[in-house]
């Protein structure tokens, strides 16, 4: 049995399971092998707050068998405490961040057992100095103070409408992309990589060193 279960989860995950559970959920079941955060029914469950490379041959096993729902939370609203201090970072999380996890499966959204659930969360991170970390501080700790929104995608088709705005040109960059719904050059670029991986955008053509994508 590969245990991935309560041994592991830290603060926020146990909040966003406990939050998310409902009456007849069953938790930490074993399926296969795995160890599954909540069993609705015959839907598996899981839970990641970061890193899904971690557990994509995991999902992927799972996903080819079972209806599977990947529920990911991103910090909307953050609070920094650090020598008993307590301020609200000025970055306001966005449910594009999704993209910079999904860039390790973004295949998986082609299988109709597949869904994922954004949960756009108001967390408290707690740092502790740490002269070994490149800013000098470690996060010892989240937890979650409020559920703000959710938001479910269930396929690439829904993804792609949610993404690109109707102002977004026929042929476009990353960096226009990036202009276009201001985010970072790098996201757009994760953006761009999991929805050609989709099938929903194909290159056309060159503008310099920069691909030309278009909507499909």
């Amino acid at each position: 049995m590969i245990q991935i279960g309560t041994l592991n989860e830290g603060p926020l995950h146990a909040s966003i399971k406990e939050w998310y559970k409902k009456v007849g959920d069953k938790q930490e079941v074993e399926v296969d092998g795995y160890i599954i955060d909540l069993v609705r029914g015959d839907q598996l469950i899981e839970i990641q707050t970061a890193n899904f490379s971690q557990i994509s041959r995991k999902i992927v096993r799972l996903t080819k068998l079972y209806p599977l729902k990947l529920v990911h939370p991103i910090a909307q609203t953050k609070w920094l405490c650090k020598n008993n201090n307590r301020r609200k970072s000025p970055k306001r999380g966005r449910w594009l961040q999704l993209f910079d996890e999904l860039v390790s499966i973004p295949q998986l959204l082609v299988f109709d057992n597949f869904s994922i659930e954004i949960i756009l969360v108001e967390i408290e991170e707690f740092r502790i100095a740490n002269r070994s970390y490149r800013k000098g501080w470690e996060v010892s700790k989240r937890n979650l103070l409020s559920v703000q929104e959710t938001m479910m995608i269930n396929n690439p088709s829904q993804l792609a409408k949610l993404t690109f705005p109707g102002t977004l040109a026929n042929l476009f960059s990353t960096a226009d992309l990036s202009e276009e719904i201001q985010i970072t050059r790098r996201l757009a670029q994760r953006i761009c990589y999991c929805m050609r991986q989709l099938g929903e955008i194909l290159p056309i053509s060159k503008s310099g060193n920069s691909i030309l994508y278009t909507r499909k």
